[in-house]
């Protein structure tokens, strides 16, 4: 398949102009704040429903938790629920570069597991040009339009049947319209694995305490 949705579980809050809204009150025009350019409006907003259990590939529509302060003693603020291609932003200091890389190729035993809460409904927040926004204090992509809008209804057109949320096997797509370089295998991805499952959420949640 190989196609890769940006998105978000109902419920998770993005960083807005307005403060934390979930990510389904959201609308087109609708101003979210970015990591590194300020307020930005919203494009376009997707919407799907899977239920992993009775479809074919359950493991491409699971979501991905990312427990609270699993990367650090304050981020993500509360547990994220994503889908598995949904790309989080990450500094790799021993490369000196800044990647995002796709959350399910980052699970571990630590903070970031797939699990199987039954139907989710995924959300989709397009900007005019791919950038990073904020989910619960986490740095995540927006959606990139890579022509699979299919996956999601309100796209203008017919709706694929069976939704597909894995994370790509090319990053052909990002390396021409991406704001940052997508890592999907070799030694900048090893870094990333590092570097999320260098410390557990309870480590973090301890550190901020003191």
């Amino acid at each position: 398949m190989g196609m890769r949705m940006a998105c978000f579980v109902s419920g998770t809050r993005i960083a807005t102009v307005d403060g934390p809204r979930p990510v389904e009150t959201l609308r087109p025009g609708d101003g979210v704040l970015t990591r590194w350019g300020g307020p930005r409006p919203i494009r376009w907003v997707g919407r799907r429903a899977v239920d992993p259990p009775y479809h074919p590939w359950p493991n491409r529509v699971r979501p991905i938790r990312i427990a609270q302060y699993a990367l650090s003693p304050d981020v993500p603020a509360c547990p994220v629920l994503v889908a598995p291609g949904q790309a989080i932003c990450l500094d790799l200091a021993d490369h000196d570069v800044t990647v995002i890389v796709p959350c399910g190729l980052l699970v571990n035993d630590r903070g970031i597991a797939q699990i199987d809460i039954g139907t989710v409904t995924y959300w989709a927040v397009e900007l005019d040009t791919h950038d990073v926004i904020i989910a619960e204090g986490l740095f995540v992509e927006s959606y990139l339009d890579c022509g699979k809008r299919d996956n999601f209804e309100l796209n203008g057109g017919p709706l694929r049947l069976f939704a597909d949320f894995a994370p790509p096997q090319s990053a052909v797509p990002w390396a021409l319209s991406g704001c940052l370089p997508l890592v999907l295998n070799g030694p900048m991805l090893h870094s990333a694995r590092r570097l999320v499952s260098s410390e557990t959420p309870a480590e973090n949640r301890a550190a901020a305490l003191g």
